[in-house]
Protein backbone atom coordinates (compact mmCIF):
# COMPACT_ATOMS: atom_id res chain seq x y z
CA UNK A 1 0.00 0.00 0.00
CA UNK A 2 1.15 3.41 -0.86
CA UNK A 3 0.65 6.44 0.96
CA UNK A 4 -2.35 8.64 -0.55
CA UNK A 5 -4.14 11.79 0.58
CA UNK A 6 -6.98 13.54 -0.98
CA UNK A 7 -9.64 16.29 0.29
CA UNK A 8 -12.33 18.26 -0.67
CA UNK A 9 -13.17 21.45 0.80
CA UNK A 10 -16.54 21.85 1.37
CA UNK A 11 -18.29 23.72 -1.95
CA UNK A 12 -15.59 23.05 -4.10
CA UNK A 13 -16.03 21.29 -7.65
CA UNK A 14 -12.23 20.56 -7.29
CA UNK A 15 -10.50 18.02 -5.12
CA UNK A 16 -6.65 18.17 -4.02
CA UNK A 17 -4.33 15.09 -4.55
CA UNK A 18 -1.20 15.39 -2.32
CA UNK A 19 2.32 13.54 -3.46
CA UNK A 20 2.95 10.22 -5.29
CA UNK A 21 3.63 8.13 -2.35
CA UNK A 22 7.17 8.56 -1.97
CA UNK A 23 7.27 10.08 1.66
CA UNK A 24 5.64 8.95 4.84
CA UNK A 25 4.12 11.49 7.09
CA UNK A 26 5.81 12.91 9.93
CA UNK A 27 4.80 11.70 13.24
CA UNK A 28 3.91 13.86 16.02
CA UNK A 29 2.59 13.05 19.88
CA UNK A 30 0.68 16.08 20.55
CA UNK A 31 -1.25 18.91 19.00
CA UNK A 32 1.34 21.79 20.34
CA UNK A 33 4.06 19.56 17.99
CA UNK A 34 2.33 21.07 14.92
CA UNK A 35 4.13 24.84 16.05
CA UNK A 36 6.15 25.92 13.04
CA UNK A 37 4.97 23.64 11.02
CA UNK A 38 2.78 23.42 7.64
CA UNK A 39 0.97 20.31 5.75
CA UNK A 40 -1.99 17.97 5.98
CA UNK A 41 -2.72 16.83 9.82
CA UNK A 42 -4.55 13.99 10.38
CA UNK A 43 -5.14 13.33 14.07
CA UNK A 44 -6.41 10.77 16.15
CA UNK A 45 -9.10 11.31 19.05
CA UNK A 46 -5.98 10.40 21.39
CA UNK A 47 -3.06 10.23 20.00
CA UNK A 48 -0.35 7.42 21.36
CA UNK A 49 2.63 5.44 19.92
CA UNK A 50 -0.11 3.20 17.61
CA UNK A 51 -2.11 5.94 16.72
CA UNK A 52 0.33 9.33 16.17
CA UNK A 53 -0.71 12.40 14.78
CA UNK A 54 0.22 12.20 11.15
CA UNK A 55 1.60 15.47 9.23
CA UNK A 56 1.83 15.02 5.70
CA UNK A 57 3.89 17.44 2.83
CA UNK A 58 1.49 19.65 1.32
CA UNK A 59 3.85 21.12 -1.06
CA UNK A 60 3.39 19.44 -4.19
CA UNK A 61 -0.42 19.36 -3.92
CA UNK A 62 -2.17 18.74 -7.00
CA UNK A 63 -5.72 20.38 -7.66
CA UNK A 64 -7.99 18.09 -10.09
CA UNK A 65 -11.45 18.26 -11.61
CA UNK A 66 -13.83 15.33 -9.97
CA UNK A 67 -14.16 12.49 -12.35
CA UNK A 68 -17.55 11.15 -13.47
CA UNK A 69 -18.07 8.20 -11.20
CA UNK A 70 -19.53 4.74 -12.72
CA UNK A 71 -22.71 3.72 -11.01
CA UNK A 72 -22.08 0.72 -9.46
CA UNK A 73 -23.56 -1.19 -6.67
CA UNK A 74 -22.22 -3.53 -4.05
CA UNK A 75 -23.66 -5.99 -1.74
CA UNK A 76 -23.11 -5.20 1.97
CA UNK A 77 -23.74 -7.64 5.04
CA UNK A 78 -23.44 -6.79 8.67
CA UNK A 79 -20.85 -9.62 10.29
CA UNK A 80 -22.67 -8.99 13.76
CA UNK A 81 -26.47 -9.01 13.69
CA UNK A 82 -28.44 -6.12 14.40
CA UNK A 83 -29.53 -7.19 17.55
CA UNK A 84 -25.71 -8.56 18.71
CA UNK A 85 -24.27 -4.62 17.57
CA UNK A 86 -27.48 -3.07 19.77
CA UNK A 87 -26.99 -5.67 23.17
CA UNK A 88 -23.71 -4.44 22.76
CA UNK A 89 -24.25 -0.80 22.72
CA UNK A 90 -26.60 -1.29 25.34
CA UNK A 91 -24.14 -2.46 28.02
CA UNK A 92 -21.89 0.70 27.07
CA UNK A 93 -24.91 2.83 27.65
CA UNK A 94 -25.78 2.11 30.90
CA UNK A 95 -21.93 2.54 31.76
CA UNK A 96 -21.60 5.84 30.54
CA UNK A 97 -25.13 7.07 31.46
CA UNK A 98 -24.99 5.64 34.87
CA UNK A 99 -21.87 8.13 35.08
CA UNK A 100 -24.18 10.43 34.12
CA UNK A 101 -26.60 10.23 36.92
CA UNK A 102 -24.45 10.14 39.36
CA UNK A 103 -23.31 13.47 37.86
CA UNK A 104 -19.52 12.57 37.52
CA UNK A 105 -19.70 14.30 33.97
CA UNK A 106 -22.62 16.70 32.54
CA UNK A 107 -21.97 14.82 29.05
CA UNK A 108 -20.06 11.94 27.64
CA UNK A 109 -19.89 11.08 24.24
CA UNK A 110 -20.32 7.31 23.28
CA UNK A 111 -19.39 5.82 20.15
CA UNK A 112 -19.77 2.70 18.46
CA UNK A 113 -18.70 0.74 15.15
CA UNK A 114 -20.03 -1.51 12.81
CA UNK A 115 -18.54 -3.76 10.65
CA UNK A 116 -19.40 -5.01 7.07
CA UNK A 117 -18.42 -7.69 4.36
CA UNK A 118 -18.39 -6.05 0.91
CA UNK A 119 -19.29 -8.21 -1.93
CA UNK A 120 -17.55 -6.70 -4.87
CA UNK A 121 -14.37 -5.37 -5.76
CA UNK A 122 -14.07 -1.53 -4.91
CA UNK A 123 -11.40 1.27 -4.91
CA UNK A 124 -11.03 3.66 -2.07
CA UNK A 125 -10.71 6.19 -4.43
CA UNK A 126 -13.96 5.35 -6.45
CA UNK A 127 -15.31 6.14 -3.03
CA UNK A 128 -14.30 9.29 -2.12
CA UNK A 129 -15.42 10.86 -5.48
CA UNK A 130 -19.01 9.60 -4.79
CA UNK A 131 -18.52 11.29 -1.13
CA UNK A 132 -17.61 14.14 -2.86
CA UNK A 133 -20.78 14.42 -5.64
CA UNK A 134 -23.04 12.79 -2.65
CA UNK A 135 -22.02 15.48 0.02
CA UNK A 136 -20.98 18.68 -1.98
CA UNK A 137 -21.12 20.79 1.07
CA UNK A 138 -19.00 18.51 3.51
CA UNK A 139 -15.17 18.29 3.80
CA UNK A 140 -14.28 15.06 2.38
CA UNK A 141 -11.34 13.25 2.78
CA UNK A 142 -9.04 10.02 2.05
CA UNK A 143 -6.39 9.32 3.76
CA UNK A 144 -4.61 6.08 3.28
CA UNK A 145 -0.98 4.57 4.86
CA UNK A 146 0.78 1.79 4.88
CA UNK A 147 1.13 1.71 8.83
CA UNK A 148 -2.36 3.38 9.89
CA UNK A 149 -4.88 2.13 7.04
CA UNK A 150 -7.30 3.68 4.97
CA UNK A 151 -9.97 5.98 6.30
CA UNK A 152 -12.81 8.00 4.83
CA UNK A 153 -14.59 10.83 6.35
CA UNK A 154 -17.46 13.38 5.24
CA UNK A 155 -17.61 15.71 8.05
CA UNK A 156 -19.51 18.67 8.71
CA UNK A 157 -17.86 19.83 11.27
CA UNK A 158 -15.15 22.97 11.62
CA UNK A 159 -12.75 22.27 14.32
CA UNK A 160 -10.92 25.38 13.18
CA UNK A 161 -10.72 27.65 10.20
CA UNK A 162 -7.65 30.56 10.23
CA UNK A 163 -6.86 33.24 8.14
CA UNK A 164 -4.30 35.51 9.04
CA UNK A 165 -5.72 36.44 12.58
CA UNK A 166 -9.31 35.92 11.65
CA UNK A 167 -10.69 32.68 13.10
CA UNK A 168 -13.49 30.08 12.85
CA UNK A 169 -14.74 27.50 15.07
CA UNK A 170 -18.17 26.05 15.83
CA UNK A 171 -20.53 24.00 18.12
CA UNK A 172 -22.47 21.56 16.34
CA UNK A 173 -24.19 18.92 18.82
CA UNK A 174 -27.73 17.59 19.04
CA UNK A 175 -29.10 15.14 15.87
CA UNK A 176 -32.35 14.87 14.67
CA UNK A 177 -33.77 13.36 11.39
CA UNK A 178 -33.52 15.58 8.45
CA UNK A 179 -37.07 16.87 7.70
CA UNK A 180 -38.96 19.87 6.60
CA UNK A 181 -39.79 21.06 10.14
CA UNK A 182 -37.19 20.17 12.30
CA UNK A 183 -38.61 19.97 16.29
CA UNK A 184 -35.88 20.37 18.89
CA UNK A 185 -36.30 18.93 22.37
CA UNK A 186 -34.51 20.41 25.77
CA UNK A 187 -32.12 17.26 25.55
CA UNK A 188 -30.88 18.40 22.00
CA UNK A 189 -30.67 22.06 22.84
CA UNK A 190 -29.51 21.79 26.34
CA UNK A 191 -26.67 19.55 24.64
CA UNK A 192 -25.87 22.23 21.99
CA UNK A 193 -25.74 24.94 25.22
CA UNK A 194 -22.90 22.80 26.89
CA UNK A 195 -20.80 22.38 23.74
CA UNK A 196 -20.83 25.93 22.73
CA UNK A 197 -20.11 27.40 26.31
CA UNK A 198 -16.83 25.16 26.36
CA UNK A 199 -16.16 26.67 23.05
CA UNK A 200 -16.56 29.95 24.28
CA UNK A 201 -14.46 30.05 27.19
CA UNK A 202 -11.47 28.19 25.24
CA UNK A 203 -11.06 30.67 22.73
CA UNK A 204 -11.72 33.63 24.85
CA UNK A 205 -7.83 33.45 26.33
CA UNK A 206 -6.88 33.34 22.51
CA UNK A 207 -9.10 36.33 21.48
CA UNK A 208 -8.92 39.79 20.98
CA UNK A 209 -12.53 40.05 19.78
CA UNK A 210 -15.48 37.64 19.80
CA UNK A 211 -18.48 37.25 17.86
CA UNK A 212 -21.03 34.84 18.81
CA UNK A 213 -24.13 33.85 16.37
CA UNK A 214 -27.62 32.69 17.16
CA UNK A 215 -27.83 28.39 16.79
CA UNK A 216 -29.33 27.36 13.80
CA UNK A 217 -30.29 24.35 12.30
CA UNK A 218 -28.10 22.90 9.59
CA UNK A 219 -28.58 20.01 7.53
CA UNK A 220 -25.88 16.85 7.06
CA UNK A 221 -26.94 14.24 4.81
CA UNK A 222 -29.73 12.33 6.48
CA UNK A 223 -29.59 14.18 9.54
CA UNK A 224 -30.01 17.68 11.47
CA UNK A 225 -27.86 19.59 13.91
CA UNK A 226 -28.02 22.62 15.98
CA UNK A 227 -24.75 24.97 14.95
CA UNK A 228 -23.06 28.16 16.60
CA UNK A 229 -20.69 30.14 14.81
CA UNK A 230 -17.86 31.38 16.48
CA UNK A 231 -16.01 34.54 14.92
CA UNK A 232 -12.74 35.66 16.63
CA UNK A 233 -9.26 37.73 15.92
CA UNK A 234 -6.50 36.19 17.36
CA UNK A 235 -4.16 37.88 20.07
CA UNK A 236 -0.51 38.23 19.16
CA UNK A 237 0.27 36.30 21.47
CA UNK A 238 -0.73 33.01 20.97
CA UNK A 239 -0.07 30.23 19.05
CA UNK A 240 -2.49 28.67 16.80
CA UNK A 241 -1.08 25.17 17.84
CA UNK A 242 -2.31 25.93 21.07
CA UNK A 243 -5.54 26.50 20.22
CA UNK A 244 -5.96 23.27 18.71
CA UNK A 245 -4.43 21.50 21.78
CA UNK A 246 -7.00 23.63 23.73
CA UNK A 247 -10.29 22.67 21.68
CA UNK A 248 -9.62 18.73 20.42
CA UNK A 249 -11.53 17.15 21.45
CA UNK A 250 -14.44 19.65 21.84
CA UNK A 251 -17.73 18.17 24.12
CA UNK A 252 -19.26 17.29 20.90
CA UNK A 253 -17.25 14.21 20.58
CA UNK A 254 -15.99 13.68 23.72
CA UNK A 255 -17.77 15.30 26.97
CA UNK A 256 -17.50 17.47 30.07
CA UNK A 257 -15.36 17.81 32.13
CA UNK A 258 -12.47 16.88 29.15
CA UNK A 259 -9.59 15.33 30.38
CA UNK A 260 -12.30 12.96 32.48
CA UNK A 261 -14.28 12.09 30.36
CA UNK A 262 -11.69 11.25 27.23
CA UNK A 263 -10.37 9.14 29.93
CA UNK A 264 -13.17 7.42 30.58
CA UNK A 265 -14.29 6.73 26.75
CA UNK A 266 -10.77 5.13 26.48
CA UNK A 267 -11.59 2.86 29.12
CA UNK A 268 -14.66 1.99 28.65
CA UNK A 269 -16.18 1.65 24.98
CA UNK A 270 -16.18 -1.38 23.41
CA UNK A 271 -15.04 -0.39 20.05
CA UNK A 272 -11.56 1.67 19.88
CA UNK A 273 -12.07 4.94 17.98
CA UNK A 274 -8.26 5.61 16.50
CA UNK A 275 -8.63 8.04 13.93
CA UNK A 276 -12.58 8.67 14.28
CA UNK A 277 -13.47 11.69 16.65
CA UNK A 278 -9.82 13.24 15.76
CA UNK A 279 -9.15 15.90 13.24
CA UNK A 280 -7.79 16.51 9.68
CA UNK A 281 -7.45 19.27 7.07
CA UNK A 282 -4.32 22.03 6.29
CA UNK A 283 -2.27 23.38 8.79
CA UNK A 284 -0.36 26.95 8.70
CA UNK A 285 0.15 28.94 11.33
CA UNK A 286 1.52 31.75 9.68
CA UNK A 287 -1.57 31.79 6.70
CA UNK A 288 -4.32 29.69 6.52
CA UNK A 289 -5.16 26.66 8.60
CA UNK A 290 -8.71 24.63 7.85
CA UNK A 291 -9.37 21.65 10.16
CA UNK A 292 -12.09 19.22 10.40
CA UNK A 293 -13.40 17.05 12.87
CA UNK A 294 -13.18 13.08 11.70
CA UNK A 295 -16.63 12.11 11.09
CA UNK A 296 -19.03 10.57 9.22
CA UNK A 297 -15.86 7.95 9.25
CA UNK A 298 -15.17 4.64 7.63
CA UNK A 299 -11.91 2.66 7.65
CA UNK A 300 -11.50 -0.16 4.96
CA UNK A 301 -10.06 -3.20 5.69
CA UNK A 302 -9.76 -5.31 2.59
CA UNK A 303 -13.02 -6.58 1.90
CA UNK A 304 -13.96 -5.43 5.30
CA UNK A 305 -15.43 -2.02 6.22
CA UNK A 306 -15.59 -0.49 9.81
CA UNK A 307 -17.90 2.27 9.81
CA UNK A 308 -17.84 4.62 13.19
CA UNK A 309 -20.65 6.42 14.87
CA UNK A 310 -21.28 8.51 17.86
CA UNK A 311 -23.77 10.74 20.08
CA UNK A 312 -23.76 12.84 22.93
CA UNK A 313 -25.53 11.97 25.83
CA UNK A 314 -27.30 13.42 29.13
CA UNK A 315 -29.08 12.49 31.95
CA UNK A 316 -32.01 12.56 29.83
CA UNK A 317 -31.12 10.13 26.81
CA UNK A 318 -32.87 7.00 26.18
CA UNK A 319 -30.88 4.32 24.62
CA UNK A 320 -32.81 3.59 21.72
CA UNK A 321 -33.07 6.95 20.81
CA UNK A 322 -29.52 7.33 21.17
CA UNK A 323 -28.76 3.84 19.30
CA UNK A 324 -31.17 5.02 16.35
CA UNK A 325 -29.41 8.05 16.01
CA UNK A 326 -25.86 6.12 15.36
CA UNK A 327 -27.66 4.32 12.91
CA UNK A 328 -28.72 7.12 11.11
CA UNK A 329 -25.03 8.79 11.31
CA UNK A 330 -23.82 5.63 9.63
CA UNK A 331 -26.23 5.14 6.59
CA UNK A 332 -24.28 8.39 5.11
CA UNK A 333 -21.49 6.59 4.93
CA UNK A 334 -23.06 3.26 4.00
CA UNK A 335 -25.10 4.59 1.18
CA UNK A 336 -22.00 5.12 -0.63
CA UNK A 337 -21.99 1.46 -1.56
CA UNK A 338 -25.40 2.39 -3.23
CA UNK A 339 -24.22 5.62 -5.49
Amino acid sequence: MTTQVLYRLPGKKEYVRLGRGETEPEALSCCRDLDGRRGFVFAPFASDKDTPILMFDADDAETCALPEVERQEFHLQRILSIDEERASYAVDFERFHGRLLTNDFQKLVLSRSSEWIVTGEVAPECLFFRACRAYPNAFVALVKTPDHGIWLMSTPEVLLRMEGKDGYTMALAGTILATKQPVWTDKNREEQRLVGDYIARTIAPFSEKTSIGEPQTVRAANVMHLQTDFRFTMNERMEVAELVEQLHPTPAVCGIPKAEARQFILANEHSPRLYYSGFCGLFDANSQTSLYVSLRCMQMLGNKIRLYAGGGLLRESVMESEWLETEAKMEAMRQLFEK
